[in-house]
Parts: C-alpha cells; sequence; structure tokens
C-alpha cells in the first residue's frame, strides 16, 4: 500500500498536461478516475460483505499478489494493462460466481482502457497456485480489490490536486 501512495504522490508532478490525439482530456480523465474511484470502492466493499469471513488485512497476500497502482506517467500503461490482468483473474475461473462483481468488473476494465495506450501488450497475472484452496483464492480477490481502492483512491486525489484550475473548470462542465 506504501508504494501506491508514494506512486501516486510522485505522480503529481508527473501527469502530462498535454494529451495525445486520441488520448482523453483532462476532464475525462477526471471523470475516468472518480468512476474508478467509486467502482473500486464499491467492489471491495460488495466482497467485504459477501465475504463476511475474511479478515480485512493480510499483508501475507499482499506482498505475494502486489499490484501495482495506476500512476500517470510512462508506466501508466504497462501499470493499467498488470492492473486489469489482475482484476480479470478476480472473476475467471470462479465457482461461486457474483454476476454484479462480473459486471462491475467489466466496468471497471472498459474504464481503463480508456486510459492505456492501444498498443499495451497483455500483461499476465500470478495467482493461486491451486483452485483447490477457496481461502487463498478469496485471499488473492481481497488483496487485488484492496490495492486496486487503495490506489484509485489515492490516485485520483493526486491528480485533482496536481491541476486545481482544470479541475475546476472541469466541475463546472458537469
Amino acid at each position: 500500500m506504501l508504494l501506491c501512495c508514494v506512486s501516486a504522490w510522485t505522480s503529481i508532478h508527473t501527469f502530462p498536461t498535454d494529451r495525445p490525439s486520441n488520448g482523453p482530456t483532462v476532464c475525462e480523465v477526471q471523470l475516468i478516475l472518480k468512476n474508478l474511484d467509486n467502482l473500486s470502492t464499491q467492489l471491495l466493499q460488495d466482497y467485504r460483505k459477501n465475504e463476511s469471513d475474511m479478515p480485512d488485512s493480510q499483508a501475507w497476500v499482499i506482498q505475494k499478489y502486489p499490484l501495482p497502482c495506476f500512476t500517470p506517467g510512462p508506466q501508466a500503461s504497462h501499470n493499467i494493462s498488470v492492473i486489469q490482468a489482475y482484476l480479470r483473474k478476480t472473476t475467471a475461473d470462479r465457482t461461486d460466481r457474483v454476476d454484479r462483481m462480473d459486471g462491475m468488473v467489466a466496468d471497471v476494465l472498459e474504464q481503463l482502457d480508456k486510459l492505456k495506450d492501444d498498443s499495451t501488450p497483455e500483461a499476465l497475472a500470478t495467482t493461486p497456485a491451486s483452485s483447490r484452496d477457496a481461502y487463498e483464492g478469496k485471499s488473492f480477490i481481497l488483496a487485488v480489490l484492496h490495492q486496486f481502492s487503495g490506489c484509485m483512491a489515492e490516485t485520483r486525489e493526486a491528480f485533482t490536486k496536481s491541476l486545481p484550475k482544470e479541475g475546476q473548470r472541469c466541475s463546472l462542465m458537469k
């Protein structure tokens, strides 16, 4: 989690204010980050509610399955690709399907696609070795959702603070 916070903090100074011709505008990025922050929080809350027997914090799982934080800048597309791979694994090969979670993850993946360079190759995610170990599988999902939610909150805040003038204009346009 600390790396996520530090990465988000340093992104304040590295987020490009000019955009590629096919990329989102500053206001669009702000809206996408807001949506991702809300979706990631909702995913985590829903999963905790459905899996109330799982402890909130499991440092060993986070260390075993570290999720990079989305940080605007040169590594953004790669990090987004890795995040997407992990999020896909949270809904793949599950016997205890939760359709609402699947739909929300699909929404998150779509939002992340808007921020990623189209030429970025798809990444692979490390997952629990045995799909028979339900506890480790649930721990993996909780760790991914916990890290992603924390990173999105930090990234959104850092982005908003880094562009106060543009942020004010975006708020007026809504």
